[in-house]
């Protein structure tokens, strides 16, 4: 029919809009985490200094951080005129997803581009989207889904300007690359690579200077398009870029970290930290194509490296493979204070979804059979997934894998940190409400995430709230995060003091409230 047709021809458009309509439902679920205030705050910051002359900015404790996601979101917030918390921060997690939604959008034409293959590009829209850990994040995490939203957006600019050689092609590849370096310094390494690419592409078509005139256009919207954007850098750029390099690389956090068991300073992480983190909270499926398209990589650019530079699609796969591994290894060489599990490189999941693919691509171009076992290995994997992810809502991104046993009660959260950010506030503070009918009750929390869940919940229900000192209490809620003591909150466990409702994934207490008599 032509409606069929023309949702053949946008199937990119229609995934977009789907994903878009299935979170409508779920957007106001999920809780607020430990960094939003401080993302807003920051956002804030620059906006009175863009727009009130407001020079607070220069002495800010958090002005090395960039601001091309939190700048317009703030813009946003006072457009529509937002005041309430509630109102406030459901509108950055909406925002949040759309945005998230539009890396996956440009991994689906990325793919299509490589590949000319609409089903290859429909798994790697899922494989964005369909990924516990991720999907929760990308509502409530506005400096690390950007990231890795905007790392995909530039890959695939990067290869539309590759593809088309225009001068408009490769400004707009830089300007992406300008913003992408604003929300994080780490986003540099995308410029090296392209340099790379340049390299490369000289070599093969023997047009040097064409390739030096490129990479000075990109040198200059990429760096254009940085200063433009980042208030901080207006005042000294050159300085004030080396002093967010600087402290990126050793960031001022000097915290515990749970991790396989042990409480360990963020500092003093083995360089395991990474790749355990990614590999247990990956789903295996993804692993599995993931490590295909590694070793198919590999493997034909070891047996003949020429060959495998000029092929028009394998030469983008090494790229991909380099900027998965390679920011792990800077992570590690500058001794980079990492905590969270792995969210501060959530952005290497981009790459890696591009080698799944080209995994899939790989096997399935072998036979019409494989083709067919690849649509059915993809289909049942995502299935499942999706099926881990509904049970565990809205908490779904307290999320292992099969590699983690889960066999002894509390198991899990011995071992790793679970609800680090403290979204599981808002499901206990909701529970509170709902089951006690005091007009006023007081309530202490074991960290702060306690207290900024209440912005999320409608004013009526703030209204009943009050947080007081453990002491003077009607309940105490915990999300477990004490690396010192695993069991915190178990102190108030008296005789007349009892827990009264939690939450458990993976055999273990994510969160817990503690009726106090």
């Amino acid at each position: 029919t032509r409606l069929g047709s023309w949702m053949l021809k946008h199937l990119d458009l229609v995934l977009f809009v789907a994903a878009l309509v299935v979170a409508l439902p779920l957007w106001q679920d999920f809780g607020l985490s430990w960094d939003e205030l401080a993302q807003w705050d920051m956002g804030q910051m620059s906006y009175a200094y863009v727009f009130r002359g407001d020079e607070a900015l220069l002495s800010f404790r958090n002005n090395d951080y960039g601001v091309a996601f939190e700048l317009p979101l703030i813009m946003l917030e006072k457009i529509l005129g937002l005041e309430d918390t509630r109102d406030v921060y459901l509108m950055r997690h909406l925002a949040t997803h759309v945005f998230f939604l539009l890396g996956a959008l440009a991994c689906f034409r990325l793919v299509d581009r490589l590949y000319h293959d609409k089903v290859l590009a429909t798994a790697g829209f899922l494989l964005m989207v369909v990924h516990p850990v991720l999907y929760p994040h990308s509502f409530f995490n506005s400096k690390d889904i950007p990231f890795l939203s905007l790392t995909m957006i530039c890959m695939y600019l990067l290869v539309r300007a590759f593809q088309r050689g225009t001068t408009a092609a490769f400004a707009l590849a830089g300007a992406g690359m300008g913003l992408l370096i604003n929300i994080r310094i780490m986003g540099v390494l995308l410029p090296l690579f392209t340099a790379g690419m340049l390299v490369i592409d000289a070599w093969a078509t023997r047009r040097f200077a064409r390739s030096l005139r490129l990479a000075a256009l990109l040198l200059v919207t990429t760096v254009g398009v940085l200063n433009a954007t980042w208030p901080y850098l207006w005042t000294d750029p050159v300085e004030h870029f080396a002093t967010a390099f600087a402290n990126m690389s050793k960031f001022r956090w000097n915290g515990r970290v749970l991790f396989n068991g042990a409480a360990v300073k963020a500092s003093e992480l083995s360089w395991t930290y990474i790749p355990v983190w990614f590999t247990i909270s990956t789903p295996i499926p993804y692993l599995l194509a993931g490590a295909v398209g590694t070793l198919a990589v590999v493997v034909a650019f070891v047996r003949s490296p020429r060959t495998f530079l000029l092929d028009p699609v394998r030469r983008y796969a090494l790229m991909f493979l380099g900027y998965w591994i390679v920011p792990v290894v800077a992570v590690v060489v500058l001794g980079s204070v990492l905590y969270d599990s792995w969210r501060q490189v959530f952005f290497i999941y981009a790459p890696f979804v591009l080698l799944a693919v080209h995994g899939l691509w790989t096997v399935s171009r072998r036979s019409a059979l494989a083709r067919k076992l690849v649509a059915a290995f993809c289909a049942a994997s995502f299935v499942a997934t999706l099926a881990v992810m509904a049970a565990g809502h809205p908490l779904e991104h307290v999320y292992f894998n099969a590699l983690v046993p889960d066999s002894r009660p509390e198991e899990v959260r011995e071992r790793f940190e679970m609800d680090y950010w403290g979204t599981s506030y808002k499901q206990a503070l909701e529970h509170i409400l709902a089951t006690d009918p005091a007009p006023v009750i007081r309530v202490a929390v074991a960290n702060t995430p306690g207290l900024h869940n209440a912005m999320l919940l409608t004013r009526a229900q703030r209204e009943r709230l009050r947080f007081v000192p453990v002491e003077e209490a009607d309940y105490f809620v915990t999300n477990h995060r004490a690396h010192d003591n695993v069991d915190l909150g178990r102190h108030v466990a008296e005789p007349g003091r009892y827990s009264s409702f939690r939450i458990r994934i993976s055999n273990s207490t994510i969160s817990e409230v503690f009726k106090l008599e």
